[in-house]
């Protein structure tokens, strides 16, 4: 797995035009060439993964870059000559007509999600309205904090919902949470039963656990959402592997949730003996289900049910693994859509709560940084003739250890990174906004119609595999 030696550099970005109380729609110039001829006479587009990463307010981020994507496939008229030569994602067992429906990207092959944005990549892959979704869940929000759709009240938006009001359908408020745990500690109190029976502060921590507890938030999340979130993943209608993961705090292993189109995919490139319940480092592949997708939406500030670690412990895979890259490359271009960017924009920390918003964001870039130093450095070695070709069936590996890895035939990988462009608060993490979805949207279709030109006018690919 490698990068391009040359980082695309990231397209720039800016707000939309059109009505500001509104997603509007950003004007999409048709690609040059469009209209004129057929598909036939388009070179073939390169295996695409999207590495999509959740952060709280900042997911409209990446509801504008799928948004983007779904754009670009309208432009290309739903032909049903972009499914052509492209069955071989999936052996051919997807009709291209049935991703025509739903709005997919034909050379898309692999999607991985963390956190929040896995609810706008099942829009995505059940063909829905990404936008409309969007909206629908900023109108919300709206209209339970009680503010004017101003400027000023923008500002305190965020402090209001985190407090007071909570997003609906998704979780309740710290007011809300407090409460709950104050009963229960009275309730415990007054219980022999419980383990907060009498129980007094006599330490600093037991003043923490009653002041200070853990469980900032209520999820609020319906069961049929993980439901229906689990049953997209494993449809294999749209053909495209995907991942998303959770962390076990108990044994610091990630658990890495992948439908059987991923587990194929990774197993043909990443690691040769990957299956459901194996290891592989410090992650365990394991199959989606409804159980999978609510461990992957629980936050840290939801508290946790015992103050022992045990299997039930599951938390958002985001803390472990912002984005998930490494599995991804054996496509030959991955667009990395990040909800932070690589360096720090606007003012410097001056308040607690910046300070908390800075610590957030670098923790976030910790494993992406990882995840493309090591794609970069594989692809200096590719480079520099340092890499061997794969060894032939029946030849001698020596360290079995080393096996898989010589056996492997790397890919040459152009890592796209999608980075927002705006700086937000911490309590904007808690809302999505319609400037950063406008923003997001405009910038990722300028990236995505300025790849599709490169493929209209033939000019070479970065990514090409090694023989």
């Amino acid at each position: 797995m490698t990068a391009a030696p040359d980082r695309p550099s990231l397209v720039g970005s800016g707000s939309a035009g059109g009505d500001e109380d509104s997603i509007v729609r950003t004007a999409a110039v048709a690609p040059p060439g469009a209209g004129r001829g057929t598909e036939a006479h388009v070179p073939h587009r390169p295996r695409t993964a999207f590495a999509i990463g959740g952060l709280g307010g900042n997911n409209a981020h990446g509801a504008g870059f799928l948004t983007a994507a779904q754009e670009l496939q309208d432009q290309r008229g739903q032909a049903l000559g972009d499914g052509v030569g492209q069955e071989a994602l999936d052996g051919g067992s997807t009709p291209p007509r049935e991703r025509v429906r739903r709005r997919i990207l034909p050379e898309l092959e692999f999607v991985s999600c963390t956190s929040g944005a896995i609810a706008t990549t099942a829009t995505y892959l059940r063909g829905g309205d990404i936008r409309e979704q969007t909206e629908r869940g900023i109108e919300a929000v709206e209209r339970v904090s009680r503010l004017p759709r101003n400027g000023w009240a923008d500002d305190w938006r965020g402090l209001v919902v985190t407090l007071l009001t909570g997003v609906p359908s998704v979780f309740g408020p710290y007011a809300e949470a407090y409460r709950r745990h104050l009963w229960r500690r009275l309730r415990g109190f007054l219980d022999p039963r419980s383990r907060f029976f009498l129980a007094v502060p006599t330490t600093p921590e037991d003043l923490y656990d009653l002041v200070l507890p853990a469980a900032m938030f209520v999820p609020k999340r319906a069961a049929s959402f993980f439901d229906e979130t689990a049953q997209v993943f494993t449809d294999p209608g749209h053909g495209v592997g995907v991942a998303f993961n959770a962390f076990d705090p108990a044994t610091g292993l990630e658990q890495l949730y992948v439908n059987e189109a991923a587990l194929n995919r990774i197993a043909a490139h990443y690691d040769p003996s990957c299956d459901y319940g194996r290891t592989h480092r410090h992650t365990v592949y394991r199959p989606i289900t409804p159980e999978a997708v609510r461990a992957a939406l629980w936050l840290v500030g939801y508290g946790f049910p015992a103050d022992r670690l045990g299997p039930d412990q599951l938390v958002d895979g985001a803390y472990a693994r912002s984005m998930i890259l490494s599995e991804l490359t054996g496509s030959q271009r991955i667009y990395a859509v990040k909800p932070t960017n690589d360096r720090w924009i606007g003012r410097l920390p001056q308040n607690a709560f910046e300070v908390q918003d800075m610590q957030t964001e670098f923790w976030w870039e910790a494993s992406y940084r990882e995840q493309a130093r090591l794609i970069d450095t594989i692809n200096d070695l590719q480079a520099a003739g340092r890499l061997t070709k794969p060894v032939k069936p029946g030849e001698p590996v020596g360290d079995g250890r080393i096996g898989p890895v010589r056996r492997k035939r790397y890919r040459a990988v152009e890592l796209v990174p999608v980075e927002i462009e705006m700086q937000r608060g911490f309590f904007d993490y808690f809302v999505e906004d319609r400037g950063v979805f406008t923003a997001a949207y405009a910038q990722s279709l300028q990236l995505l119609t300025q790849r599709e030109e490169q493929h209209r006018v033939g000019e070479p690919e970065h990514a090409v595999e090694l023989t």
